[in-house]
């Protein structure tokens, strides 16, 4: 195995075993400890962590669990953990029980429950460690709010904070001196209802994972000097996303917007997220419109839009040549409104791939570029009753 791979390949041993994790997921946590690095001829890094990731499921180390493009979900085998674990030696550590043995040489740490561990043992052992880059926590336990603040002061150059699952009701402002994280994960935490703003004191931060946050009653004020923000995922109770704040963020790769069921419009400076690759809308039952700005997201790769029951898409023609020109795939999935593509996808015509429509009941009809869609791999239309023929 070349040496990308193999060090990309012994992180995963951070995960416990049979642990499914996502693609995003695990491109963003070898990008954040800088295990991929650009080979100089202008390709993104994610998609060079897509490539990674191809590799070592073709060498039969991952399970595809799920795979509904562009998300997908692997899994592996509990023997190919164990190689894994093996091929990590000291680097990385699972703990489990006892902290006993960890190596002062352990950069990257996992605990399934830190409550199993006493807080005398965690404190301990964590004042031992000098160089821990990555802190994955799957859940808070008794001993949660200790944990982390031993964490904040104790690993100034962490990278990772994985922090899914686990039910903090609020985070330290001391996680602002954290200035070489990268990558901050609260993922499914259903208790905590606002960030500390030392939080957009992040500027090396790349990506920040708020979904399933589904008590949060607003993002960051300051989040426009996140700077460094190359992926994105929100859950809010927010009825509007404010202007000048992630629209600022021109560094931002893909956007997830997800379970905010009191969304009402985002932000209408989109279109100034001149890198967006990737932009899934989903969950959102009260939004109602998109910002016309989207037609002009020139680099955007994959657009996925589903279950937003009052969302009809904007109006209006292709500004031209350039308009959605690398768009490769189109989702849309549970939108009652909808009744025929916007013209502004035209222009992504000679590059789309896949489209997928699905319970879009009032859809009557398919634009006639669909016939020149020359690049087009996979067309799927399921429950769409309004559709009589296709175009052509």
């Amino acid at each position: 195995m070349p040496s990308y791979l193999k060090r990309c390949f012994a992180y995963c041993s951070i995960f416990p075993k049979s642990r499914e994790f996502l693609n995003f997921d695990l491109i963003q946590l070898w990008i954040s400890n800088g295990f991929i690095q650009s080979s100089g001829n202008n390709q993104e890094l994610e998609e060079i962590g897509r490539q990674y990731l191809g590799e070592l499921w073709s060498r039969s180390f991952f399970d595809v669990v799920e795979g509904d493009y562009p998300v997908v979900t692997f899994r592996m085998h509990d023997l190919i953990h164990e190689l894994a674990v093996s091929v990590a030696q000291t680097e990385s550590a699972n703990m489990k029980v006892r902290a006993q043995d960890i190596s002062l040489t352990t950069r990257h740490l996992s605990f399934p429950d830190p409550s199993l561990l006493p807080k005398d043992e965690i404190g301990g052992f964590l004042s031992k460690l000098s160089r821990v880059r990555s802190v994955i926590l799957f859940e808070k336990g008794s001993s949660g709010e200790f944990f982390l603040e031993m964490c904040i002061s104790r690993f100034k150059h962490l990278r990772v904070l994985w922090l899914q699952i686990s039910s903090f009701d609020q985070l330290p402002s001391s996680i602002g001196g954290l200035k070489h994280l990268r990558y901050l994960s609260l993922r499914d935490d259903g208790d905590i209802k606002k960030l500390p703003e030392s939080v957009c004191e992040l500027h090396n931060l790349q990506c920040l994972d708020l979904l399933g946050c589904s008590e949060l009653e607003e993002l960051p004020v300051d989040m426009k000097n996140m700077i460094s923000l190359r992926v994105l995922w929100i859950t809010t109770k927010q009825q509007r996303l404010p202007e000048n704040g992630i629209g600022c963020l021109t560094s931002l790769r893909w956007l997830f917007i997800g379970g905010c069921e009191n969304l009402e419009a985002l932000f209408d400076d989109i279109q100034s997220l001149t890198s967006l690759r990737k932009l899934l809308i989903a969950g959102c039952p009260k939004l109602a419109s998109l910002p016309q700005g989207i037609k002009n997201l020139k680099a955007l790769e994959d657009l996925c839009i589903g279950h937003c029951e009052s969302l009809r898409l904007p109006e209006g023609e292709s500004n031209g040549a350039n308009s959605m020109s690398r768009l490769q795939s189109i989702r849309f999935e549970e939108l009652p409104q909808l009744v025929s593509f916007p013209g502004w996808l035209e222009g992504s015509a000679s590059t789309l791939q896949r489209i997928r429509i699905e319970h879009c009941p009032n859809l009557s009809e398919l634009p006639e570029w669909l016939q020149n869609c020359s690049s087009l791999r996979k067309l799927e239309i399921k429950k769409c009753p309004g559709l009589t023929s296709l175009p052509g």
